[in-house]
C-alpha cells in the first residue's frame, strides 16, 4: 500500500485527498497579491500552496534571454527581463514562507534549474515538485534526488519509457514519490483529461502513491 509523507501528512491508499494551490507566476511580480492568493488557498481548505524558481540566466540562453517580448502582457522589453520581473529574492520568499505558515498552509515551490533548487534547499522546503518540462532534465532530476526528499512529480506530455527513466533517477536517491498524470493544456477540456493514465500509473508504479495534475477549467474534475 503506497502511503507517503508530506510535510507532516500522510498522503495515498486510505487518506484523504491532499491539495497543492498552484500559484505559479501568477502574483505577477507583487508580493500583496502573492499573498492575497496563498490566503485564499489556506481559505479553500488547500494542503499546500505552490510558488515556480527560476534562475533565468542559468535557464535560458542568450538569445532567448533577448528575445524582444514586447506585447500587453510583458513586464519587460526582453523575455528575459520579463521572467527576471517575476522572481522574488530570497527574503521575499521568506517573508511568504512564514505568511503561508501563519496560513497553516505548506509553502513549496517548483525548481526549474539546479541553482533554484539549492536556493529552495537553503529555504527548507519541505518536499519538491517538478514540472512536466523537467521530466527530461536528468541534472536536475539528479540534484533532486540526492536530496532524499519526498518529490511529487507531473508527467504531462510525457511518453510511457520517459515516464520509467524519470521515476528511476528519482529512486535513486531514495525519494518518496508521487506520481501526477496530468494533460498539458491549458486549459484541458474534461474530454481530454485522459483520466485512464491514472490507472496505468497505479498499475506501473504500485509502491509510489499516484495523483492528478488539474488543468480542468474548474473544480468538477
Amino acid at each position: 500500500m503506497a502511503i507517503i509523507e508530506l510535510d507532516g501528512t500522510l498522503v495515498g491508499n486510505g487518506h484523504p485527498p491532499y491539495v497543492i494551490a498552484e500559484v505559479g507566476n501568477n502574483h505577477q511580480g507583487s508580493m500583496d497579491e502573492a499573498k492575497r492568493l496563498i490566503s485564499m488557498a489556506a481559505a479553500a481548505g488547500a494542503n499546500a500552496v505552490k510558488l515556480q524558481k527560476r534562475d533565468n540566466r542559468e535557464l535560458y540562453i542568450q538569445s532567448y534571454y533577448d528575445a524582444p517580448y514586447d506585447n500587453e502582457l510583458s513586464y519587460g522589453p526582453t523575455y528575459g527581463t520579463h521572467r527576471d520581473y517575476l522572481e522574488f529574492n530570497a527574503e521575499q520568499y521568506r517573508e511568504l514562507q512564514a505568511y503561508a505558515a501563519e496560513h497553516k498552509i505548506t509553502f513549496i515551490a517548483t525548481p526549474f534549474d539546479i541553482p533554484s533548487v539549492e536556493f529552495l534547499e537553503d529555504l527548507g522546503v519541505p518536499f519538491y515538485k517538478v514540472a512536466s518540462g523537467s521530466v527530461q532534465n536528468p541534472l536536475l532530476l539528479r540534484k533532486i534526488a540526492s536530496l532524499g526528499k519526498p518529490v511529487v512529480i507531473s508527467f504531462g506530455g510525457t511518453k510511457p519509457d520517459t515516464i520509467f527513466r524519470a521515476v528511476t533517477e528519482l529512486e535513486k536517491g531514495g525519494c518518496p514519490l508521487v506520481l501526477l498524470h496530468c494533460t498539458a493544456s491549458y486549459p484541458t477540456p474534461p474530454a481530454f483529461l485522459g483520466l485512464k493514465r491514472i490507472g496505468w500509473l497505479k498499475e506501473k508504479f504500485p509502491q509510489h502513491v499516484v495523483g492528478f495534475s488539474d488543468h480542468d477549467d474548474g473544480v468538477a474534475i
